[in-house]
């Protein structure tokens, strides 16, 4: 990773290990909340804490990372998607929705060698 990769995932990382828990759903699908990139209680996930209020729109939600929405909302919070960016945060989202957030700090890391 380069510098504003790096700064990019450290980012991420402080912001899902400070707040500690998942962004989800207020509602159940199939017995199971589903993650949010912005959730009603003000949890956001690892998108989502890059995507600013003014930016975020409802619609986002439940879209990959590359669709145009969220992309396009990445770039407008003024994150750069070029490089690496999509894979770290695709890592970094697969940790807040996979894994459980006791597990986040060592997933997280090893999401960090992966992309070395």
């Amino acid at each position: 990773m380069n510098n504003t990769e790096q700064e990019l995932f450290n980012r991420v990382k402080t912001h899902l290990l400070n707040q500690g828990e998942r962004a989800d759903s207020d509602v159940q699908n199939a017995g199971i909340y589903e993650c949010v990139y912005h959730s009603s209680s003000g949890l956001k996930c690892a998108i989502g804490c890059l995507i600013t209020d003014e930016v975020y729109n409802p619609a986002m939600e439940f879209l990959d990372i590359t669709d145009e929405p969220v992309y396009r909302g990445l770039r407008d919070s003024g994150i750069d998607m070029s490089g690496k960016t999509v894979s770290i945060l695709r890592g970094l989202q697969h940790v807040h929705d996979c894994a459980d957030p006791s597990e986040w700090s060592e997933s997280i890391d090893r999401v960090e060698m992966q992309l070395a």
